[in-house]
Parts: structure tokens; C-alpha cells; sequence
């Protein structure tokens, strides 16, 4: 029911007004229609207020009080890694919240621990990477890891002998394929 059909439903039992194909009537409706933009702006500030109903400018809210910006894909995907930015609380520096953190942040890391005291090593499963981008994530890892630990990265890298153990041909070169990470695709590496 819209507002003006229940501005017309209060009136109505009074019997003083004409409510249809009249001025009173047209008065009520617009009022009703004003009514009801206000009603549908309540509600969806109601929804972009909390993360988890949020889906357009409250997720950029949220996203405006980080320092660092998740690397999503749609809606969803920007939501968990907000949940999961937004879980961490100061002195939380378990190895699962440091690797939440890095999730939350778009960096596909994984920390874990070493033998050595105050040594961790950082792992980029299945990632290949440009000189750009891990320079982007190291400057994130670093400032997400405790200061006094020592990092140690573990970095995947292409060797002939890899790519001469996926059976590629030249031919299959042929068609295209120009970047080192379409070769690796072509080979079967994970991206």
C-alpha cells in the first residue's frame, strides 16, 4: 500500500473529504508520493548502514576508512575481504590473523612459521608475479607483520626445464601468445 492510499484510508472514515477524481484526492497522492521516495531512501540507507546488507555506496564507506584497498572483483568478494580487514583489532598477531589480514587486503600470501626465532616465511601459492605487483604486496605484507620479525619470501618462478616438462611446442606459441603468463597458462601452471 502506498502512502497515499493510506493517507485516503485515514481520511475516509471522517466522510468530510471527496478522496477520488478530486483535489483532495490529488493533494493526498502527492503527498503520499513524497512520501514514498522518503520511505524508499530510509530504507536503503537502512541497508548500506550495516556490511552485511550493504551494496553499493555503503561498501564504499567502509572501503574509505582503510588504509589499504582489497583487490575485488564484485560486491561479494569486496565484502568478506572487508570482513575480514575489519575482524582484526589491534594485538592481533596470531599467524591466522596476520594471513586474514593479507586475504582481506587482496594479497594471495600465506605466512607461516620457521625454526629460526623471529623469522617467518612468506609463500605466493600458485602465483606468478611482475616486478609491480610484488613490490605492491611486499610493501603490504611488511606493514601488516610484526616490525621485529625478519621476512623471508619464497617466490614461485618459470624455468625452461618447467616449461619443457609441459611438452609445449613452438607451434603452440604461434597463436598469440606473447606474455610469460600466457605461457604458463597454456602450460597448466595455476594463476
Amino acid at each position: 500500500m502506498s502512502y497515499g492510499d493510506y493517507l485516503k484510508a485515514l481520511l475516509r472514515p471522517l466522510g468530510l473529504y471527496t478522496l477520488e477524481n478530486s483535489i483532495n484526492g490529488a493533494e493526498l497522492e502527492s503527498y503520499g508520493a513524497e512520501l514514498d521516495l522518503c520511505n524508499d531512501h530510509l530504507e536503503e540507507s537502512t541497508r548500506e548502514m550495516s556490511l552485511i546488507t550493504a551494496k553499493d555506496f555503503g561498501l564504499q564507506r567502509y572501503l574509505s576508512l582503510l588504509k589499504y584497498w582489497p583487490v575485488y572483483s564484485d560486491n561479494e568478494s569486496l565484502r568478506a575481504a572487508l570482513i575480514a580487514l575489519l575482524r582484526i583489532g589491534a594485538g592481533s598477531f596470531t599467524l591466522e590473523a596476520i594471513n586474514d589480514n593479507l586475504a582481506g587486503c587482496g594479497v594471495s600470501a600465506v605466512v607461516s612459521e620457521t625454526d629460526e626465532h623471529y623469522v617467518v616465511a612468506v609463500d605466493f601459492p600458485g602465483l606468478y608475479y611482475n616486478q609491480s605487483d610484488l613490490a605492491r604486496m611486499m610493501r603490504i605484507i611488511e606493514s601488516i607483520v610484526p616490525c621485529h620479525l625478519m621476512i623471508l619470501y619464497n617466490l614461485s618462478c618459470t624455468s625452461w626445464a618447467y616449461l619443457m616438462d609441459s611438452a609445449l611446442t613452438w607451434g603452440d606459441l604461434d597463436d598469440g601468445v606473447n606474455t610469460w603468463l600466457s605461457i604458463m597458462v597454456l602450460a597448466g601452471a595455476e594463476e
